[in-house]
């Protein structure tokens, strides 16, 4: 792997952890009464 490959692996993983915790805090959010 080439350090470009693995700078996109890092900025799609970063990517989907924020749009995980995103997620997970629109929820929250709704959740609450």
């Amino acid at each position: 792997m080439t350090p470009m490959d693995i700078f996109n692996t890092l900025l799609i993983l970063l990517y989907l952890l924020t749009s995980y915790l995103v997620a997970a805090y629109c929820i929250y959010l709704g959740a609450k009464p």
